[in-house]
C-alpha cells in the first residue's frame, strides 16, 4: 500500500485540481494526503478514471484545510471521510481481500508564526480523535511544519537514525508521537540530503524536511521517500511512503502478548467447591448470584500455570537483544556479525529441542514417529481450485467466490418441513424440565467456550452437588412460598415432605415402583441427593419472619394484628383450630421441659424475639 502526503498550497479552483489529477495520474500510489487546500465548500469528485477526490473547508481568512484523492483500486474499500477540524482529516478504509482495515489521519499543523496555545490545542486535538479511533493499522501524514532529525539518545526509540536538524516543533511533534506509541517515518531510512526535504523557501536556499509520515505499527513500512517529479506549481514536494498490511500480521501482534496457558486441578476444584454454604435469601437471582461467583473463585483458585520450556536459549535470547541494540544505534557492520551469530544460535537450539522431544518420546514409550511429526510446519496456500465446469482459476477473488457458493448449497436447506400446530387443548409446555439440564449437562462436551455466565463446562461436570444448588436456589423457595405466614400443621408438613420426596425421585431418575422393588429408604435418597429438607426449612423461614415481626418500634398492622387478641369473640366447640403462635409456644415449651429450666425463669416467646442474640440461641439446634 503506498500512502503519499503533499501541500498543494490551494486545491480552490478546477484548474489547480486538474493539474493535480495529471501529476497523479503520473506516479504510483493508493492513497495521497492534501494539506492546505483552502476552500471554502466541502468538495466531493468521482473522475472517469475511478478516482475519488475528497477536499475539506478551511477556516473565514483561507487558512487551512485537508483532503484525500484515492486511487481506483481502493475506491470499493472506502467506508468514510471525516473533517474533524479544519486541520484534521480522517479516511476509513474497510478490509478488502489481503488488504486489512486501515485508518489515515491528514493532518495541517499550525506554523511557527501561530503562537504555543494554537499548536498545543491541534496536537491534543488530534491526539484525542487518535486514541479513540480503534482500527489496528493507524497512519498520519501530512504538512507538521515541524523538524525532527536523528536520534538523539537510545531512549528515542520511535525516531530513526537518519534526519537532517531538529527544532522547538519537533520536539512537540516527538512529544506526540511518544504518547500515543507510534513510529517517525522518515527518520527510519537513510537517503542523501538532497532527496529528503519537503519545502523549499521562495529564494531557493533553505530546504527543510516538515512533511512526515507516522505509523503505529513497527516493521509494516518499507520505504520513504520524496518524488521530485510532481510539480503542480507549489513550494512542497511529495512523499511517499511504502506499507506492507497484511491481515496474517493483524493477528500475529494481536495474539504476541497472549495470556500464558493454564491448567485446572480438579481434585481442589471438587474440595473447594464442596465448601459452598447456603444461605437462607429470599431473592433467587441473588442466590444465582452467589452459586455463579463462589463458582468462579473455585475455578481461579483451582487453576495453575503450564511452565513450558523456551524453544531458544538465554545466550541466544541475549544476542537477539544485542542484535536490536546494535540496529538501534546504527552500527550496521556489528549488526551484521551479531545477526550471523543469532542464526547459528537459532539453529543450534532448534536441533538441541528436537533432539531434547526425540528423547522424551523414546523414554515414555511414545511413538517417535509423531514426535518426529509434531515439527512439521503444516501450513499450506492454496494456490488455484477448479470450477464446476473444469476450467482452473488462480484469482484469489474468485476462489473465495468459489468457497463462498460451495458451503452456501451445502448448508441451506432444501428440504420443506411442514408447520406443526400445537394443539390448545389447556396443557402447558413447561420452558426447561430438570431432566432437560440433567442431559444437557451430561452430554456437553469438555473445553468448550463458556456462556455469557463466563461457567465452562468442566465447572458443571466436577461440581459434587449442582442439582441440590439447583433445587435450594429454584424449587425450595417456590415450594415454600409465604411459609412465613403458614400455621404449619402436621398435615401441611405431610404434604410438603410427600411432594419433595417426589421432586427428589425424579431428579435421582428413580421411580416410585424401583424404590419400593429395591428398597431404598427415603434417608438414603436424601443423602445421595443432598437436597435441604423443605419442613425444616419452612419453620426456619417462620422462625426468622417472627423475629423479625416482634422487633418492630413503630406502629405497623403487622406487629398490632400480632398482639391482638378479641375481646367479645369466643372459639367454637370442640378443639381449636392451631394458631399461628402455637407453634412457638409449643416448641418453646418442649425445649424448657427438656432442659428442666423452672417455669418461673421461662419466657414467653414475644419477649424473647425481642433479643436478636437470644431468638438466634434457642433456635439454633432446630436452624
Amino acid at each position: 500500500m503506498i500512502v503519499c502526503t503533499f501541500n498543494a498550497r490551494t486545491l480552490a479552483f478546477a484548474v489547480s485540481i486538474e493539474d493535480l489529477m495529471v501529476q497523479a495520474r503520473k506516479i504510483k500510489y493508493d492513497i495521497i494526503g492534501l494539506t492546505e487546500t483552502r476552500r471554502h465548500q466541502f468538495h466531493h469528485a468521482v473522475f472517469d478514471t475511478g478516482e475519488e477526490l475528497f477536499l475539506g473547508t478551511c477556516d473565514k481568512r483561507g487558512v487551512g484545510g485537508v483532503g484525500i484523492l484515492v486511487n481506483t483500486n481502493l475506491v470499493t474499500s472506502i467506508d468514510s471521510f471525516e473533517c474533524l477540524t479544519i486541520r484534521i482529516g480522517r479516511l476509513h478504509l474497510n478490509k478488502c481481500g489481503s488488504l486489512p482495515a486501515v485508518s489515515i489521519f491528514v493532518v495541517y499543523a499550525p506554523t511557527s508564526s501561530y503562537g504555543e496555545r494554537e499548536t498545543e490545542k491541534f496536537y491534543m486535538e488530534l491526539e484525542k480523535f487518535y486514541k479513540e479511533d480503534h482500527t489496528f493499522y493507524k497512519i498520519i501524514v501530512g504538512d507538521f511544519n515541524a523538524k525532527i532529525g536523528p536520534r538523539r539518545s537510545v531512549d528515542e526509540v520511535h525516531i530513526g537514525t537518519h534526519g537532517l536538524e531538529w527544532n522547538e516543533q519537533g520536539d512537540r511533534l516527538s512529544e506526540f508521537i511518544m504518547s500515543t506509541k507510534t513510529f517517525h517515518g522518515n527518520s527510519q531510512f537513510q537517503k542523501a540530503e538532497s532527496k529528503r526535504w519537503t519545502w523549499e523557501s521562495p529564494d531557493g536556499r533553505f530546504h527543510n524536511e516538515i512533511d512526515h509520515i507516522i505509523f503505529n505499527r513497527q516493521f509494516c513500512l518499507t520505504d520513504v521517500a520524496v518524488v521530485p517529479k510532481f510539480q503542480t506549481g507549489s513550494d512542497h514536494r511529495l512523499l511517499r511512503a511504502k506499507f506492507y498490511l497484511t491481515e496474517r500480521g493483524e493477528k500475529n501482534a494481536r495474539f504476541k502478548k497472549r495470556t500464558p496457558r493454564t491448567t485446572t486441578n480438579w481434585e481442589l476444584f471438587g474440595s473447594v467447591a464442596a465448601t459452598w454454604e447456603d444461605a437462607v435469601i429470599d431473592n433467587i437471582d441473588e442466590k444465582y448470584d452467589r452459586m455463579i461467583q463462589h463458582l468462579h473463585d473455585c475455578a481461579r483458585n483451582a487453576k495453575r500455570e503450564i511452565t513450558t520450556k523456551n524453544r531458544l536459549s538465554s545466550n541466544t535470547l541475549e544476542l537477539i537483544r544485542q542484535r536490536g541494540l546494535a540496529r538501534a544505534s546504527g552500527n550496521h557492520k556489528q549488526m551484521s556479525e551479531l545477526a550471523k551469530q543469532c542464526r547459528e544460535a537459532i539453529k543450534d537450539d532448534l536441533k538441541n529441542r528436537r533432539a531434547a522431544v526425540l528423547v522424551d518420546a523414546a523414554e515414555a514409550g511414545k511413538n517417535i514417529r509423531n514426535a518426529r511429526l509434531s515439527f512439521t510446519n503444516y501450513k499450506t496456500k492454496m494456490t488455484a481450485l477448479r470450477h464446476h465446469d473444469g476450467s482452473i482459476t488462480s484469482s484469489r477473488r474468485a476462489m473465495e467466490k468459489i468457497i463462498h457458493d460451495l458451503y452456501s448449497d451445502l448448508f441451506n436447506s432444501h428440504v420443506h418441513l411442514p408447520t406443526y400446530h400445537i394443539p390448545h387443548d389447556g396443557y402447558v409446555v413447561p420452558n426447561v424440565l430438570p431432566s432437560e439440564i440433567q442431559h444437557a449437562i451430561s452430554s456437553v462436551k469438555k473445553q468448550r467456550a463458556p456462556g455469557p455466565d463466563k461457567i465452562r463446562p468442566e465447572h458443571l461436570k466436577n461440581l459434587p452437588s449442582l442439582r441440590a444448588h439447583l433445587f435450594d436456589s429454584t424449587i425450595l423457595p417456590a415450594l415454600t412460598y409465604a411459609s412465613e405466614t403458614w400455621t404449619l400443621r402436621k398435615q401441611d408438613e405431610n404434604t410438603i415432605r410427600v411432594s419433595q420426596r417426589g421432586i427428589e425421585r425424579t431428579m435421582l431418575g428413580i421411580s416410585r415402583f424401583t424404590q419400593m422393588r429395591d428398597r431404598i429408604r427415603s434417608s438414603d435418597l436424601r443423602q445421595r441427593s443432598r437436597i435441604r429438607d423443605a419442613v425444616s426449612f419452612a419453620k426456619t423461614s417462620k422462625i426468622r419472619w417472627a423475629g423479625h415481626v416482634m422487633r418492630f418500634t413503630d406502629n405497623r398492622w403487622t406487629r398490632a394484628i400480632t398482639d391482638w387478641i378479641p375481646r367479645d369473640i369466643k372459639r367454637s366447640r370442640g378443639r381449636p383450630p392451631i394458631r399461628w403462635s402455637d407453634f412457638f409456644v409449643k416448641t418453646l415449651n418442649d425445649r424448657f421441659e427438656a432442659l428442666h429450666v423452672p417455669k418461673t425463669n421461662r419466657y414467653h416467646w414475644a419477649t424473647l424475639a425481642r433479643n436478636r442474640d437470644e431468638w438466634r440461641r434457642y433456635w439454633h439446634p432446630l436452624e
